[in-house]
């Protein structure tokens, strides 16, 4: 049976409102046809290659081209799609992929007969997956944390946090990471 609809929940607008702004959807939950679900789907896709292209960093260029021409792929098989089925099935096998590649590789799994042995799940046969901060990322993360941590920060409000970042350090990210790192050790433990 062919749907013509779709019905956008409450929590699907909340990502989109993330992703492009409360303004541009705000009020967007309800019915839609094929034609809006394959635009909403389309800028998700195109807007996480924009992502790949500014923030991998220290990538092998057939793991970034593999990436790129998978989003292309993706809109491509969305446009394509004639009903709203195919379409979700292209964005499941989409992020299937993407979240895969993104680890290191595809598994190849194809002869398996069971694939409960981790290594059926080692992907890192032409890459791992290496998360790097430098000291004004560190600086963010503890203060972007601040809130989780409040108790253990004490004396320290939020806004004494960034002020002494901005102005006893100013704005010196590796002073401020050093000095929280021995004001408040397991805390940065925790953290960092």
């Amino acid at each position: 049976m062919k749907k013509e609809e779709f019905t956008i929940p409450i929590e699907f607008e909340g990502l989109l409102k993330t992703l492009f702004g409360q303004a541009n959807y705000h009020g967007a939950t309800g019915h839609y046809n094929i034609t809006r679900l394959k635009k909403i789907y389309s800028s998700i896709i195109s807007s996480l290659k924009r992502s790949i292209k500014i923030n991998l960093v220290n990538i092998d260029n057939i793991h970034i081209t593999k990436l790129v021409e998978l989003c292309d792929k993706a809109i491509y098989t969305i446009k394509q799609s004639d009903n709203i089925d195919r379409v979700n099935v292209s964005v499941i096998l989409f992020f299937t992929e993407l979240s895969f590649l993104l680890i290191g590789d595809l598994p190849e799994n194809w002869n398996c007969q069971k694939t409960i042995n981790d290594k059926c799940w080692k992907l890192n046969k032409h890459r791992s997956i290496f998360y790097l901060s430098d000291e004004m990322q560190k600086s963010f993360t503890i203060l972007d944390n601040f809130k989780n941590f409040s108790n253990e920060l004490k004396p320290f409000s939020e806004n004494e946090m960034w002020d002494k970042l901005n102005y006893e350090f100013g704005n010196n990210y590796s002073k401020f990471v050093k000095w929280f790192k021995i004001e408040f050790p397991l805390v940065y433990i925790k953290i960092l």
